[in-house]
């Protein structure tokens, strides 16, 4: 989806490391993989969710309701779970320049009409008329001999648990002409552009994206004219999707000011450096959970949906806190930005900082 906004995305990430897969992330690979498994078996086995955590757990349950309302909606359709799909032809390039993977394609009995759906297991609502769901619906056209096309959302936690967006298949061809097509083609060409929005927090390479900084400070120098309540609905739209480009340049300057800091201690003025722990983590769950039941610890207190956390075991059993050091990540302290208590006061920090922000910025002549 990303390219479709950002052509000059894909070439931009080049390079930078994948970010570390987080909680939600592994959360959200293995909700996938089990839907997939009860799409084509409709087993849902209670040991499926031993492994996930509360959040995970609630995602696979109403995921698979989504999935039982799927067949409902469409029944005796053929149903085939992560489906690989290639519209690399439609686009106009060489196989395997434009393809994906489907959670769930359903196929009618004649072959006419083809459901493609996407589980999405966070809170947050998602439609169903986006490139990225047209370019797996692309990708059956080009295998299949469907003439209608549906593309659905099971996203159970949202507000919008189930949606639906139906298209032509001219409607598909038409789209990929106007739209995917070009986005693709320019994505894989030469200086493809760089067009910063509020898809930006998608991106890795947003803190190093000269567009995406000039986007920011244009946006803050617009927003200084107005009261948020003064801005029209435009001028309010235009500021929000400056908000990953703006956050990008805020955490960028705090890792200066820290790097500055620890160099210097009065380098940074009104501001200081304070330490801070991370929180200590099981080594190894598995392990962890042997050597716990093993000292007697009851399974219901500590893994009752899931292993709780060392904080929560301590919390409920202040005598383990010597027994579960040797089961725990190295304490990891570090070092986070503070500001000083003899600091300025703030409001006369914050025009300061305007002032030097602003200064030497280039403001477009139609602001």
């Amino acid at each position: 989806t990303l390219v479709h906004e950002c052509p000059g995305s894909l070439q931009a990430v080049e390079g930078i490391p994948q970010d570390a897969e987080t909680a939600a992330m592994r959360r959200g690979t293995d909700v996938h993989a089990l839907l997939a498994i009860y799409s084509l078996t409709g087993i849902a086995d209670p040991a499926d969710a031993a492994g996930l955590d509360d959040a995970g757990a609630d995602a696979l349950v109403a995921g698979r309701q989504g999935v039982d309302r799927l067949l409902e909606m469409f029944p005796g359709y053929a149903v085939m779970a992560e489906h690989a799909v290639d519209a690399s032809e439609l686009v106009g390039l060489p196989a395997g320049s434009y393809r994906g993977t489907a959670d769930l394609v359903l196929l009618s009995p004649g072959g006419e009409h083809v459901v493609v759906a996407d589980h999405k297991t966070g809170r947050s609502t998602v439609l169903a008329g986006t490139p990225q769901i047209a370019g797996y619906l692309l990708g059956m056209v080009a295998t299949s001999a469907a003439r209608k096309f549906s593309a659905v959302i099971n996203q159970p936690l949202a507000a919008d648990p189930l949606p639906v967006h139906e298209r032509t298949l001219q409607e598909l061809l038409d789209l990929c002409d106007q739209r995917i097509a070009p986005s693709v083609v320019e994505a894989l060409g030469y200086n493809p552009r760089r067009i910063p929005g509020s898809h930006c927090q998608q991106c890795r390479a947003i803190s190093r994206c000269a567009n995406a900084r000039s986007f920011a400070y244009e946006q803050i120098v617009r927003a200084r004219a107005f009261e948020p309540h003064e801005m029209d609905a435009q001028q309010l739209a235009d500021l929000l999707d400056a908000r990953p480009a703006i956050e990008a340049l805020l955490s960028a300057a705090r890792d200066v000011a820290a790097d500055r800091l620890g160099n210097d201690a009065d380098s940074v003025p009104g501001f200081r450096l304070g330490r801070s722990k991370a929180p200590r983590r099981w080594g190894d769950d598995a392990r962890a959970l042997t050597d716990l039941t093993a000292a007697g610890h009851d399974l219901d207190v500590v893994a009752p949906r899931r292993l709780i956390s060392p904080a929560q075991l301590i919390s409920a059993a202040p005598q383990a806190a010597d027994q579960i050091e040797h089961l725990l990540t190295p304490a990891v302290s570090s070092h986070r930005l503070l500001a000083k208590r003899d600091a300025l006061p703030a409001t006369e920090r914050s025009d300061r900082a305007i002032e030097r922000l602003l200064a030497g910025v280039e403001v477009s002549p139609d602001l």
